[in-house]
């Protein structure tokens, strides 16, 4: 262990005694090393320091309050055999409160990071002069959360409700998925920044940033950043949550992968491409590959369920090279969008720019089912099933995310600066189909990108243009999309294409590196207050010119249902739900 790892020293014990707060320089170090068997919590005048991989089991609940920082020990650096480097595993009998917020974040990343809530946050690893500085990753493992849901793996006749798979990267029994829950919860997490870690057992088995075995939709997951990993960012190993606000920034292979039946929703997403790993050229070592991997089943492609999730609203940026440039032929794998294995994602009001490579590549198989033939399957054509050996037995179980269009679908996204093409149109594949109303522009669809000058990231001399700011919201060019997202209780219907409305940037407050560093973004407008009155038909509030407000009404304080969006003008504005005209409601309003 490191000397760094500080003990509470008897004037901060004092203090602590006293009441006095702790600042992260003389906060207590917790070193954990065994697993929480007990419901825990850890707060945020202590900092934790995992010491290798530990499990949450056992039914328990790990409650995480806002501002905690937990640091996890590289595999050199923790006692045992190897492959053991700091992680936690959330079992698929247990949860996580993660409870950060837009302010006072939790943090999970290495032993040296300051940019931490009460660190004395000197610039970030990757903000230094040349690449090198930008290559800080694999330092410790990641975050792992385990569920029950079924999954698609040797499950070609129907759903099994008693299959389970071993999670990559663990070999305990603790670290097996899978079961006939789709509703499952695993517990929470909001407003999380992982960084610098990822951790390589072998090819193909690694800790990613934010690994997710079998979660399901009662799982709460939004705002969640990952920052210089040097796997994939985020990995769904089957699964039905749903996910808001997520963050990957200088990935080391996918930024996104999902496999094994992922059947879950998501919107507002960033992807920022880059190297984050030293002396390698290939894909997964440290060098971003695709913005989106997503596959279907696995042993066969077929098994179910189906792979049918929906995503709108997300921000791919590539490498920033094109396919000619000095690159040696170009930088093939920096994809935007791989789909294959039978995945059928519908994606809307996606912006891909910046990719080296295609920007998207579906596969298609003459032999059995495959991602291309979603493309002329509509949405309820699902497989036919022998539901025998799973614990329910209709189609609606299984299948509650798509709502309309075909199973494998990209409608209504922008693309901008490709250097390859913009698809590869294999089978019935055909992207610039007027009908998709996709679109290639000729004038960037977002604000403002900066990056370095070409600077070499592996041994073979290819270069890499590293971004050192960022303004992604929408030109006028990303304005108006002829989308809206369902009004299903969790899409956001906006009218712009990508993550960002024109008028607020959702990764400021404090609680992203990527926001607090990367962005170039000015201050987000104050949300007027919220009407909270009972017996109320109308809220008014004040508005300023330009910025959008999310209307949002409860009949009881707990559950909200989106009202409408409003496009401010200066005046006050009046908005009533006649849905509910007979009841009393609480409103809120929040910038859009």
């Amino acid at each position: 262990m490191k000397s760094s790892l500080k003990k509470l020293s008897i004037a901060a014990a004092a203090a602590a005694a006293l009441g006095f707060g702790l600042t992260q320089a003389d906060a207590a170090d917790v070193v954990v090393a065994s697993d929480i068997t007990t419901s825990t919590t850890w707060t945020s005048d202590n900092t934790y320091i995992l010491s290798n991989i530990v499990f949450v089991a056992d039914g328990a609940t790990l409650t995480i309050e806002e501002g905690t920082v937990i640091r996890g020990l590289d595999d050199d650096e923790t006692v045992g055999a190897d492959n053991n480097p700091g992680a936690l595993v959330i079992a698929s009998d247990s949860y996580i409160e993660a409870m950060g917020t837009a302010t006072n974040p939790i943090v999970f990343t290495n032993e040296e990071d300051d940019n931490v809530p009460g660190g004395a946050k000197t610039s970030p690893f990757y903000n230094g002069t040349s690449v090198a500085e930008n290559q800080i990753s694999e330092e410790w493992g990641g975050v792992i959360v385990l569920g029950d849901t079924y999954i698609a793996n040797d499950t070609a006749g129907g759903p099994v409700s008693n299959r389970t798979e071993q999670i990559e990267g663990v070999t305990d029994l603790e670290g097996q998925f899978g079961g006939c829950d789709d509703d499952d919860s695993s517990g929470e997490m909001h407003y999380v920044s992982i960084r610098y870690g990822g951790f390589g057992l072998k090819a193909n088995e690694e800790i990613n940033g934010l690994t997710m075995g079998a979660v399901g939709r009662g799982t709460e997951l939004d705002h969640i950043e990952v920052v210089n990993n040097v796997d994939d960012g985020f990995e769904w190993f089957g699964g039905t949550v749903n996910s808001k606000y997520l963050i990957t920034y200088n990935i080391g292979d996918d930024a996104f992968d999902s496999d094994r039946g992922y059947r879950g929703k998501s919107q507002f997403g960033l992807v920022v491409k880059g190297a984050c790993k030293p002396g390698l050229a290939e894909s997964g070592g440290g060098v971003a590959n695709r913005a989106f991997e997503m596959d279907g089943g696995k042993s066969p492609d077929e098994s179910q369920p189906y792979a049918l999730s929906q995503w709108h609203n997300y921000t791919l940026i590539g490498l920033g090279e094109n396919s000619d440039a000095s690159w040696g032929g170009g930088w093939a794998d920096d994809t935007g969008i791989e789909i294959r294995d039978n995945g059928r994602p519908q994606l809307y009001n996606f912006i891909v720019m910046d990719m080296g490579g295609d920007g998207v590549d579906i596969e298609y198989s003459s032999e059995g089912a495959s991602s291309a033939d979603g493309w002329t399957t509509v949405w309820s054509n699902y497989p036919a099933a022998d539901y025998s050996s799973a614990c329910h037995s209709n189609d609606s179980y299984f299948y509650r995310t798509q709502t309309q269009g075909y199973q494998t679908e990209i409608a209504d996204c922008l693309f901008y600066n490709i250097g390859k093409s913009v698809s590869t149109d294999k089978g019935d594949v055909d992207l610039l189909d007027a009908s998709k109303r996709n679109i290639v522009l000729s004038q960037s669809p977002i604000r403002n990108i900066g990056r370095k000058a070409h600077q070499s990231y592996d041994t073979a001399g290819n270069t890499i243009m590293v971004v050192t700011n960022l303004d992604p919201r929408p030109t006028s060019v990303a304005l108006g999309t002829p989308r809206t997202a369902p009004a299903d209780g969790f899409f956001t219907p906006v009218d712009y294409y990508g993550a960002f409305s024109p008028s607020y940037d959702w990764t400021k407050g404090g609680w992203s590196l990527v926001g607090s560093e990367i962005m170039d973004t000015p201050a987000n407008p104050t949300a007027p207050a919220s009407a909270t009155s009972e017996l109320t038909f109308s809220t008014f509030f004040q508005t300023e010119d330009g910025v959008a407000y999310v209307v949002e009404a409860s009949t009881d304080g707990n559950s909200w249902y989106p009202v409408g969006t409003v496009l401010g003008d200066g005046s006050t504005k009046a908005v009533t739900d006649l849905s509910e005209f007979e009841e009393g409601l609480l409103y809120r309003v929040s910038v859009q």
